[in-house]
């Protein structure tokens, strides 16, 4: 793209307005596209991702039978010692309670034991059952995304091409204007263009000029530059910083929809249009 060697009029008020809201908008674009490109991305990187499924061994029940059987022999050694030392016949009560209540401890303790690693197995099992089947379908929806991601990239790279353009467009605007280079950003744009637009100011430079006003506040803390505490404060900038926090909720409208392919492309295209409007207006060709 190139443009013809000519200038905006910023002294004249409403060549002003008309050339910061021109400002306005392509930063508004560019910034906008930027977290589209992001979006986009990070949508692609994450079509046909595998879940993980969490697959549990089962539980082992020779191990515990092995030591049952050992702790067994080891009772029933205990038991014929005391047999042979004296019959059972002489041997004291409480003697013949304890060796009963150690047996049926014993064995009933092993079968519950038994009993409940089997139905901890027969879970597991049908948990197995039911990953295979969700296996089954994530490798359906996989196929499904794979598909989608040749017309995402087509996307992306419409979107590439937009940010590309918008910054050209950006620097001629600018130069035509001479726009102070301190200023051209969004932040910076969208509040000056909110000063010219209220009649706060009447003009850029001098002393009441929107650029002085910009740097008061900023010192003041009214206005808020820096994008990251923006987003953590938004309702916030409403009051002061109400082109900015405009500009944003269009843009976190537009991402909310990146998932709808239609409403993307169509996104894309509007900037295109937007685009061409601002050459027109500025005789870029």
């Amino acid at each position: 793209m190139n443009s013809l060697p000519i200038e905006v009029d910023v002294e004249d008020s409403a060549t002003l307005e008309e050339y910061l809201e021109s400002l306005y908008v392509e930063e508004k674009t560019l910034y906008c596209c930027q977290q589209e490109k992001d979006k986009l991305q990070k949508r692609i990187n994450m079509l046909g991702t595998q879940r993980v499924f969490e697959l549990k061994t089962k539980v082992r029940i020779t191990g515990y039978l092995l030591d049952l059987f050992l702790f067994g022999c080891a009772i029933a050694y205990l038991i014929w010692l005391r047999i042979m030392d004296a019959s059972w016949r002489y041997m004291p009560l409480p003697g013949q309670i304890t060796t009963v209540i150690v047996l049926l401890v014993t064995i009933g303790g092993g079968i519950v034991d038994i009993l409940g690693r089997r139905e901890k197995n027969r879970q597991i099992i049908e948990e197995h059952k039911r990953n295979q089947l969700e296996i089954q379908k994530d490798k359906k929806r996989i196929e499904s995304e794979l598909k989608k991601v040749p017309a995402v990239k087509v996307q992306l790279e419409q979107c590439e091409k937009n940010i590309k353009d918008t910054e050209e467009i950006l620097q001629h605007l600018y130069e035509m204007g001479r726009f102070f280079p301190k200023y051209r950003n969004l932040v910076a744009v969208s509040q000056i263009y909110e000063y010219i637009l209220s009649g706060r100011c009447t003009e850029l430079g001098g002393f009441q000029g929107a650029y002085n006003l910009y740097e008061q506040e900023t010192r003041m803390d009214i206005v808020i530059m820096r994008l990251d505490d923006i987003y953590e404060e938004l309702e916030e900038i409403k009051e002061n910083q109400y082109m900015l926090y405009d500009a944003i909720c269009q843009t976190n409208y537009m991402l909310s929809q990146i998932a709808d392919d239609a409403a993307v492309a169509a996104y894309n295209t509007e900037v295109i249009i937007t685009n061409q409007r601002i050459c027109q207006r500025y005789y870029m060709v």
